[in-house]
């Protein structure tokens, strides 16, 4: 690796472990490994703090963050990705602007962008916005999404703007999607929660599917 301003941290939940490391230009500073089957999204900042400590640097002294994008399972590429996010956003390393600021303020759009090889992309928010239903409305802001996409043009997009999929909200951004694939907290949802988003989604894109994290088998 080539040398930057500072260290930089490194992290990885893309398979049945967590795993973090900070690196200094060549040098690797510290470093943990954790086999996990499940429990990574609460696990992750834990091995994270430990990893800094262990190699003497603070979250401020940190120059860039680094995640690892697979191949893996979607559900830990994505708590990598948004934890990423939340700690570029707060700690202001590799700042990208927030999608939904992005789209009303009509700024560029593809730093907000993250893409998995050529046929996967992410774009998103990594903290709740307030103003993600009515944004989504937008015509402007649907016809910069359209024409991002379309421009990127890759198999899948994965779009997250919380709260979009909470409440009313959620039915904003069904015009926007060809296909629906539900993720659920599988140790809180019952049935009847997966039958009234179907009944939301009645006159919606097809469903692909639904994705229960952390169910128990």
């Amino acid at each position: 690796m080539p040398d930057t301003a500072g260290p930089v941290l490194g992290f990885d939940t893309s398979a049945a472990h967590c795993a973090a490391a900070v690196v200094s230009g060549d040098r690797v500073l510290a470093m943990r490994f954790e086999p996990m089957a499940k429990g990574q999204a609460e696990r992750l900042m834990g091995v994270i703090q430990d990893t800094l400590a262990a190699a003497g640097v603070g979250f401020a002294d940190l120059a860039g963050i680094g995640v690892g994008v697979g191949p893996g399972n979607f559900t830990g590429i994505r708590i990598s990705v948004a934890a990423a996010r939340g700690l570029a956003l707060s700690l202001g390393v590799g700042r990208a602007p927030e999608l939904g600021a992005a789209l009303r303020g009509g700024l560029d759009l593809l730093p907000a962008v993250t893409r998995f090889g050529g046929n996967l992309a992410f774009l998103g928010n990594a903290v709740p916005d307030a103003l993600a239903g009515e944004t989504l409305q937008e015509p402007r802001a649907a016809s910069a999404l359209s024409a991002l996409i379309a421009g990127l043009a890759p198999d899948v997009t994965l779009l997250l703007l919380p709260p979009m999929l909470e409440g009313d909200a959620g039915l904003a951004g069904l015009p926007l999607a060809h296909t629906l694939l539900m993720v659920a907290d599988g140790t809180t949802t019952v049935p009847g929660d997966l039958k009234t988003c179907d009944r939301l989604n009645e006159d919606g894109p097809p469903i692909l599917g639904v994705v229960m994290v952390e169910a128990e088998v």
